[in-house]
Formats: structure tokens, sequence, C-alpha cells
């Protein structure tokens, strides 16, 4: 058979959980864009994936009417995606390629409206990696702005499967009582386990504490590894990457901006 553009290109959606998930927490109404999420960074030739997603104006993810999408590179098409009626429209490819070296960006066509994604440099040379992550996130178990927060399994079904995130750090508050409990630490530290997937996603050990008098504002602790549980591990996309510095601090403050500093892990 004569190879063709997007003939190895295999599309996944969101499990059952997940999927679920999605459509009862952030069924969004009216496409706005579609967002396409691929890596920083590419080796020419070599597969890569993308994280696709239809979201309305609050980037809430469509439920999905059998809409269809084009990917193209170049002006070639790489992948067709159809998004299955009545479930998120969030999919995943894998096995798209860019074989030529320097920046790039995908395009996506749907019902004659056209879209792009985020840059992407195709290069053989060494380079750092990027990972793209949110590390503060809050939720309904920790009941800070809780009108507006949502569960923890929408904070890691939504960033992995619609927004392509390398990884996430749910900060909850545990200052406040009774925000923070024994029993709601080991839920947490059991989440993280269960949506870290070793070269994949990262799901960060962390929570925000208040110093003491409120000189020193909010901060986010990020841990290593678990204190309760046993797993103990670090979470996974990070693993092999950096075997010490693993870990930031978020500081707010009430005078000054935001500020993130490093932290060496001991």
């Amino acid at each position: 058979m004569k190879d063709t553009p997007g003939q190895n290109v295999t599309t996944t959606f969101p499990g059952a959980l997940e999927g679920k998930c999605l459509r009862l927490e952030a069924a969004g109404s009216g496409l706005d864009r579609a967002m396409i999420t691929i890596p920083a960074r590419v080796k020419p030739g070599q597969p890569f994936g993308a994280t696709v997603a239809l979201l309305d104006a609050n980037a809430m993810p469509l439920i999905a009417k059998k809409e269809h999408l084009t990917l193209s590179l170049a002006g070639v098409a790489q992948a067709e995606v159809s998004f299955p009626a009545g479930h998120s429209a969030v999919a995943r490819l894998e096995g798209l390629t860019q074989p030529d070296s320097g920046y790039f960006r995908l395009q996506a066509e749907i019902d004659g409206r056209h879209f792009v994604s985020n840059p992407s440099l195709a290069t053989d040379e060494e380079r750092p990696l990027v990972l793209w992550g949110d590390p503060h996130i809050h939720t309904t178990v920790g009941d800070c702005h809780a009108a507006r927060c949502r569960t923890r399994t929408l904070a890691y079904a939504a960033a992995r499967y619609a927004y392509g995130l390398d990884f996430i750090a749910i900060a909850d508050h545990v200052s406040w009582q009774p925000r923070g409990t024994a029993g709601k630490w080991k839920d947490n530290l059991a989440l993280c386990e269960l949506y870290d997937e070793p070269g994949t996603f990262s799901a960060l050990y962390c929570y925000e504490t208040s110093m003491r008098g409120g000189d020193g504002g909010d901060c986010n602790v990020y841990l290593r590894r678990s204190k309760y549980g046993a797993g103990g591990r670090v979470a996974g996309r990070w693993r092999g990457d950096h075997s010490r510095r693993v870990c930031r601090r978020e500081r707010h403050c009430r005078w000054t901006s935001r500020m993130i500093e490093s932290m060496e892990l001991r």
C-alpha cells in the first residue's frame, strides 16, 4: 500500500470515567475555538502526538454532535478526527510527523473555520525538555472559592485529555480547618498515584499553606515523595529528567507579584 500522510495516525478518546466526568462537569456550548496542543520540540521524521479539543468561550469542551476536524501540515492533510456524538469533543492523536527541520504549527479546519496549534521546533539537536502544566489548581476539596471550583477528577481529566498538559499540581489549602485533614491529604495522594502515568502525565504531590501571621503570604509546597501511603514516587513525567530539582515553591505575597523559585530537594 502506498504511504500517504496520516496513514499511521491513531486516534483515541478519553476512557469511560474521564469522559463521563468531562460531560457532567464541563459541558461546553457553542464552538469558540479548536485547541491543538503539540510538543514544544520534536525530531524530524519521528512520530509525535497531539491533543485536540473543541472548546466554548469558557474553554469548556463541547458535547459533540458528530463534528469533523481535519489536521494539516503545510497544507497537506495529516489526519481526520470525527468526534462521537454525545461525548466530549476531545481526542488524542499519535503518529503525526514533521519531515523537515525548523519551527512549524499544525493547522485545523472545522466547518470552514481555521485554527492553529502552538508552535513547535523540529530539530535533531539535544535541547532541554520543555513541559507544559499548571502548578496551582484549587478544587472543591479545599473549600477555596467553592462556588467556582470543580472536582479533582475533572482537574486531572481536563488537564490531560482536553488541554494536553504534561503535569498539574492540585494545591488545596491545608492551613485553615477543616480544609486540611489527614484524611483529605491521604485521599489526595491516592489520586496523585491513580492519575500519574510515568512518561506521559505527572500528578504532583502538592498543598498550599499560609505562613504564620500572613506576612509571608501563601506558599505552595511540592513534595518529591509521599509521606503517607506505599507509593512514595516522583510523578512520572519528570522521572529521569530531573533527579533532584523537581520541586518548585510558588509564593503569593501581599505586597509583591507572584514569584516562583526553585527548591533543592534532599
